[in-house]
């Protein structure tokens, strides 16, 4: 059995601004030392009670060494009023992701937010398949 590993990805600490990111957690292990991870879990928390009507969309992707976006790993988690401190789960969509990669969180604000939380994704996964 793999051991499972625990990354906290910072998506947001302070104003929800409107437009379109992708917030870089980690690069996947290159395959001399494993190469591959096989995601396994995903929730997203906030210190802070964000309404619905202005919360954003958050969507784990994986990225190319330039960052752009290569592909969903996990649908979006949006329009969903956020209580503090409650995790919201993030529905695993594409588990593996190959050692060229890296892992980041698509944060999309489409109306402006006046609250200014700290938003965490909670990435758990396993080496290889």
């Amino acid at each position: 059995m793999s051991d499972v590993h625990n990354v906290a990805i910072n998506i947001a600490n302070g104003t929800l601004a409107v437009g379109t990111s992708n917030v870089l957690g980690f690069w996947v292990p290159t395959a001399s030392v494993g190469g591959g991870i096989t995601i396994t879990k995903v929730t997203y928390t906030s210190n802070e009670a964000i309404a619905a009507a202005s919360a954003p969309n958050f969507t784990l992707v994986s990225v190319g060494t330039n960052s752009a976006t290569n592909g969903t790993l996990a649908t979006a988690i949006g329009s969903l009023a956020f209580a503090a401190g409650t995790a919201q789960p993030g529905t695993i969509s594409t588990s593996f992701v190959d050692a060229t990669y890296g892992v980041a969180v698509q944060w999309a604000q489409t109306a402006e937010n006046a609250a200014t939380p700290t938003v965490t994704a909670q990435v758990q996964y396993v080496m290889g398949r």
